[in-house]
């Protein structure tokens, strides 16, 4: 069984923001692959999958922010990000091709759909 003290604790969550594979952590831990594996079915997967939601979540707010300023790319890609979430999502791909410029109405789209922070405009 893998021990998990707190500095690994701390490196598992940064392991899950990073998007580290098992194989990859044992190594980093000189571990054996089945050991982590199994320890992921339990504490350590729980604190992996929390540092990989953590890291979304401070992405998808620093891209909610900048869409909010007016920051064109970042409103395209906060809703190819939403859109993704919605049931029926397009997927991936799907969101990647649509993450595009939409056209000169996206100002417009901005302007009127996010409120202008204090001293900005």
């Amino acid at each position: 069984m893998l021990e998990l003290d707190d500095k690994r604790r701390k490196q598992a969550l940064d392991f899950g923001a990073l998007g580290y594979s098992a194989e990859r952590i044992a190594l980093l831990w000189d571990e054996p692959a089945k050991a982590v594996q199994e320890a992921m079915q339990g504490e350590l997967g729980r604190i992996y999958r929390r540092g990989a939601a953590l890291v979304q979540y401070a992405l998808e707010v620093r891209q909610l922010e900048l869409a909010r300023s007016g920051d064109q790319r970042a409103l395209s890609r906060f809703e190819s990000m939403t859109r993704l979430r919605r049931p029926g999502g397009l997927g991936e791909l799907g969101a990647l091709a649509e993450a595009l410029p939409s056209g000169p109405d996206t100002e417009a789209r901005v302007e009127a759909d996010w409120p202008q922070r204090e001293g900005q405009k």
